[in-house]
């Protein structure tokens, strides 16, 4: 009877060190179970390799990773044709998000970074540099009704000196800011009219002056849009008003 528990409890043992030895192996051929290399060398050479998620490589390999030129083909039908280093996608390709964008460009890390190009499935386009994914730098949007902002860019937005021209024929060019004019700017209106000044949050806000087609002019405060404060009025013969204005409506002036 002992002997006979004696050779259960060895072979429970034994089973217990199988399971430590094989488990590894075991957990490692479940997680690479449907990879394989389709043709060619994956681990030195040019091969086409199929992944486990459905993705699958065609292009070089340098000690058994993704390494040199190539294509990737998502199985959510995205795409990127160009340069990887040790694994990542990382050089210069073309990235074509489905449905959303296509990108051509400098990538660092997986990541659009330097000098690109981006074309947008609803018709907008954007040229120049870009930092983690965001534009971030100088560059060129279009809209796809037309409208056009050149200048720079911070964290996806305009933010800094530019230039916004619509298709209207309005152009303003000076400071952005969250991608709002803030700042000091001329804007053109579409019907000739002129504002240079400062402004807040995309309306005329402080000291500017604002000219109209007529000639005459108004040169002093503005609060949201609108004369309000002191200023000076000139009409186009010459003759100069000190004026007080409140919400676009004149309390108080006398001629100069």
């Amino acid at each position: 009877m002992k002997v006979k528990s004696l050779i259960l409890f060895s072979i429970h043992i034994i089973r217990i060190q199988l399971m430590k030895i094989l488990f590894p192996f075991f957990f490692l051929l479940n997680c690479t179970w449907g990879q394989k290399c389709l043709t060619g060398d994956c681990l030195n050479g040019k091969g086409i390799y199929l992944y486990a998620n459905g993705d699958k490589y065609s292009g070089s390999f340098k000690e058994g990773v993704k390494h040199g030129e190539g294509e990737l083909y998502f199985k959510n039908g995205n795409h990127y044709s160009g340069t990887f280093t040790e694994g990542r996608i990382e050089g210069f390709g073309t990235f074509l998000k489905k449905n959303v964008f296509n990108y051509v460009g400098w990538i660092i890390n997986e990541e659009a970074s330097g000098f690109g190009e981006i074309s947008y499935d609803n018709g907008n386009h954007y040229k120049g540099n870009f930092s983690k994914n965001k534009k971030s730098g100088s560059g060129v949007f279009t809209y796809a009704n037309g409208d056009v902002y050149a200048g720079l860019f911070l964290n996806d937005e305009m933010n800094g000196l530019g230039s916004f021209t619509r298709i209207d024929g309005s152009v303003y060019v000076g400071n952005f800011i969250k991608n709002q004019r803030s700042g000091y700017g001329n804007l053109k209106f579409k019907d000739g009219a002129n504002y240079k000044g400062n402004f807040e949050r995309n309306k005329m806000q402080g000291i500017g002056k604002y000219t109209w087609t007529s000639g005459d002019s108004y040169n002093g405060e503005w609060k949201s849009n609108k004369r309000d404060g002191k200023g000076v009025y000139i009409s186009v013969d010459g003759t100069k008003y000190n004026c007080v204005w409140k919400n676009n409506k004149l309390v108080n002036y006398t001629k100069v």
